[in-house]
């Protein structure tokens, strides 16, 4: 929900969406870059960020750096969501599986 106060999410599943490949294409999405991986973009399309930081593709972020990455990708191209969010949604990530 925090996340819908800024973004659209919508998922692209291979195997699945017909226009996969094409909206990959369209995305640069670098080769061998697993999954999930992830592109925040303006709506008329280009790219503002992506998964990919300092250690690669965060994919699902859990280790500190992976969400210290998708902070930052959220604080750079976000404009509603709050510091104070920001930190419940790296506190969430951070919490072990149970």
């Amino acid at each position: 929900a925090l996340l819908e106060k800024d973004y659209v999410i919508v998922k692209i599943l291979e195997g699945y969406d017909k226009s996969h490949d094409e909206v990959i294409k369209l995305m640069d999405k670098p080769e061998n870059m697993g999954i999930p991986w992830m592109a925040i973009t303006e709506p008329s399309g280009p790219i503002l960020a992506t998964s990919v930081g300092p250690l690669g593709n965060i994919g699902f972020p859990g280790t500190i750096e992976d969400i210290r990455h998708l902070r930052e990708m959220l604080r750079r191209t976000g404009s509603k969501l709050t510091a104070k969010e920001l930190d419940q949604l790296a506190e969430v990530l951070a919490q072990p599986e149970p």
